[in-house]
């Protein structure tokens, strides 16, 4: 929105001084507009890729302060532990950060849109690459996953520990041991 907001109107302010292109052929001026479009679809995908990027750099292993701070609860459940949110959901709703800001700045309208005045527009062409999407949804999910591994085996040492109570086999034996008296 801010972009929409500031730098857009900027861009467009330019061409709406007729005089600065008055020299130009119709073609010409088609041409130099589509240059302009392109260059404001790398401006747009440089911006997604990079903030792509930096979403994947706070998952980075060797800087580990400026990890996102998600709650996950260890519950008993069906008699079974668990984590709730699930530990897979939690890293599906991490990797979605992903295609999220990758679809977003998919409907800004081109210069020639906005110079036309036109009811419907074409949208500069600001996708990011399915490479880059894959690329880093794969390295965010190996450190996701690697973040996850020590909460798994604290809750397998704990299953192992305490199922008994959890199973109901303690219980058993208690009321077994009432029933003796």
């Amino acid at each position: 929105e801010k972009l929409m907001n500031s730098w857009f109107h900027e861009v467009v302010n330019i061409f709406y001084d007729k005089k600065s292109f008055a020299h130009l052929k119709e073609d010409q001026q088609d041409s130099f507009y589509n240059c302009v479009s392109q260059l404001m679809a790398n401006i747009l995908q440089s911006m997604l890729v990079n903030t792509i990027e930096s979403w994947v750099g706070l998952f980075d292993p060797a800087h580990q302060d400026n990890l996102p701070l998600y709650k996950v609860q260890l519950v008993l459940e069906e008699g079974q532990m668990c984590f709730s949110p699930p530990l897979d959901e939690l890293e599906e709703m991490i990797k979605s950060v992903i295609m999220t800001v990758s679809k977003s700045l998919q409907n800004v309208p081109g210069v020639q849109s906005w110079l036309s005045g036109a009811a419907t527009f074409v949208p500069v062409k600001s996708a990011v690459e399915e490479t880059i999407i894959n690329g880093n949804t794969k390295l965010l999910s190996e450190r996701v996953k690697g973040y996850f591994e020590k909460p798994r085996e604290h809750m397998k040492a704990l299953q192992e520990k305490y199922q008994y109570l959890v199973d109901g086999t303690a219980q058993k034996e208690v009321d077994g041991f009432l029933a003796s008296d």
